[in-house]
């Protein structure tokens, strides 16, 4: 059933996304892998991973207003062992911060970092990374994220893929919070605009968008309809 006044969507509206400018791609999909790719519905570009923790990874840089490019897999650094031999690391991603500064990003699963000592290579390598290629290097894992940032980064980037797609849900939301400097509980929101679940979508929208934000204790949990939400300060030029 199709949920009140729902707009008939324009195939025809939609862009492809940009290739992946990744320097290397996954290899094939074996048994067990999680390897694909998807879209940075920022910047409509493709990116590729070859682990459900790298994804994770690049649905949360996805998230992050801070983050102005996200490049998967960029071009290998080279670097000097502790041996002596020269070797080459190509980092998972490359992001680009709205302050000018590039962090390359390395993940691993927190257990092969304890047993492989990743974080003693990975500071080598960072000693050696030019700054045209990166002011610092990081290390993520899965003890970085918590399952509700994880599930929020995926709710973000499924809602980012319908911007454009319902602007009378998002432009109802608006009217709703527009010049309120109150707290509202998506539920509420929901239920004035009559709109159900279009609604709720378009909140996660706007979310998005940088037009709300959740309120500070909401921050580490998992997004849903009694979440809190606030009108961003001086959204409306951000627009």
């Amino acid at each position: 059933m199709r949920e009140p006044n729902m707009p008939i969507h324009n195939e025809n509206s939609w862009t492809p996304p940009l290739p992946t400018r990744a320097t290397r791609l996954p290899p094939l999909r074996s048994r067990g892998s999680c390897r694909g790719a998807l879209t940075d519905t920022r910047r409509n570009r493709t990116l590729v991973y070859e682990s459900r923790l790298k994804r994770n990874v690049a649905l949360m840089l996805i998230a992050r207003r801070d983050v102005v490019d996200i490049h998967d897999q960029p071009p290998a650094v080279l670097y000097v062992d502790v041996e002596g031999k020269p070797r080459q690391h190509t980092f998972d991603f490359l992001a680009v911060l709205a302050d000018g500064r590039k962090i390359a990003i390395a993940v691993k699963p927190a257990e092969k970092v304890e047993h492989s000592r990743f974080d003693e290579k990975l500071a080598l390598i960072a000693a050696q990374t030019p700054k045209s290629f990166a002011d610092a290097a990081a290390l993520w894992t899965d003890a970085h994220m918590s399952r509700s940032a994880v599930a929020n980064a995926e709710l973000l980037h499924s809602a980012s893929r319908d911007i454009g797609l319902d602007d009378q849900a998002d432009e109802a939301v608006r009217d709703i919070v527009r010049n309120s400097t109150g707290r509202w509980k998506i539920a509420d929101i929901v239920s004035r605009s009559g709109l159900a679940g279009r609604a709720f979508r378009a909140v996660i929208r706007l979310i998005f968008l940088g037009e709300l934000t959740l309120a500070d204790e909401e921050r580490d949990q998992r997004v849903d309809y009694e979440s809190i939400v606030v009108a961003t300060p001086l959204c409306e030029g951000a627009r």
